[in-house]
């Protein structure tokens, strides 16, 4: 196993810059608070105090970041149609406009790379798809576009680290609850606190709209929630004694937004939402909604495993 602490702490400095000392003074500087392991299948987790990742998870953690952004290529324009004309949102009637079943074919191929990937034995036996930035040291983005999804999947990443980060400050300090279920709302509600709590001070500090920082910060942490998603066997979403039903987590998140809020925030929710869903194949019948952010909440229900496909 590699130690990778530091570089967890260059993430979460370019993440969170505003609560680097409290990370610091909480979380501590020692070398071996983040291992690099070997092994297959999504891997972060944290045992005896140490957070433990793998290869295989960093790269999932950016291949479905890259591909969630296709979400919002693909219905954000569609969704804020179908809200000003007052229509419901039902993706076998979208299907017919011109584009869209390209575009949504072109998202179905991205989460079967995810899938291939994620069943891979080493990230020597995928074939990087060549559409998408390879993450490395020296990773090169092509465009403004490339640049936004890497904030965001970066701030996704960010937000999965200190779900683990908190799992291992309560092992140290003795502190677990006995429910492993209230333990992973307890780590889940941490990190977001940790993402947004101080949003207006580094707003302040730095002369960025209040409303922007916490707006991108969000999509970070909904990306976060699609990763989740994402790894989480389909027949596991309706939660577990170990975690909270997927739904839930996502719904959570969405239900911490507070106005003001950007024009395209809830638009992107909800296009986020609306392709993972109708890739899912959870949407039994038209969702007539009066608004972005009310189409959005009532998709986060349709992510249970009884109406889970495939």
């Amino acid at each position: 196993m590699t130690d990778v602490s530091k570089a967890i702490d260059v993430l979460l400095e370019g993440v969170v810059p505003e609560r680097v000392a409290e990370l610091k003074a909480t979380w501590g500087e020692q070398q071996d608070r983040v291992r690099l392991q070997d092994g297959g299948g999504f891997l972060v987790h944290q045992v005896y105090g140490t957070v433990q990742v793998n290869e295989l998870a960093l790269k999932l953690i950016w291949l479905i970041g890259f591909t969630a952004w296709r979400a919002v290529d693909a219905y954000a324009g569609i969704l804020w149609a179908l809200q000003i004309t007052h229509q419901a949102f039902d993706p076998s009637a979208l299907s017919s406009l011109s584009g869209q079943s390209e575009a949504d074919a072109a998202f179905d191929l991205a989460m079967s790379r995810v899938r291939d990937l994620s069943s891979s034995q080493t990230i020597a036996d995928f074939e990087w798809p060549a559409d998408v930035p390879f993450p490395s040291e020296d990773v090169r983005l092509r465009d403004r576009r490339e640049h936004a999804i890497f904030d965001l999947v970066c701030m996704a990443g960010g937000y999965i680290f200190l779900h683990e980060i908190r799992h291992s400050q309560l092992w140290r300090d003795g502190l677990n609850p006995e429910q492993a279920v209230v333990e992973e709302t307890q780590c889940d509600d941490y990190a977001r606190e940790i993402m947004l709590g101080k949003a207006k001070e580094y707003a302040e500090a730095n002369g960025y709209p209040e409303d922007l920082v916490r707006a991108k910060r969000t999509i970070g942490v909904l990306f976060a929630k699609l990763i989740i998603l994402t790894i989480t066997p389909k027949k596991s979403w309706s939660g577990s004694d170990d975690h909270p039903a997927v739904k839930d987590r996502i719904k959570g998140v969405l239900r911490g937004v507070s106005d003001p809020v950007p024009d395209w925030f809830w638009s992107t929710c909800a296009a986020l939402l609306a392709a993972f869903a109708r890739h899912y194949g959870v949407i039994d019948k038209p969702i007539p909604f009066a608004s972005n952010q009310e189409l959005a909440m009532a998709l986060c229900d349709k992510f249970d495993a009884a109406g889970a496909v495939g």
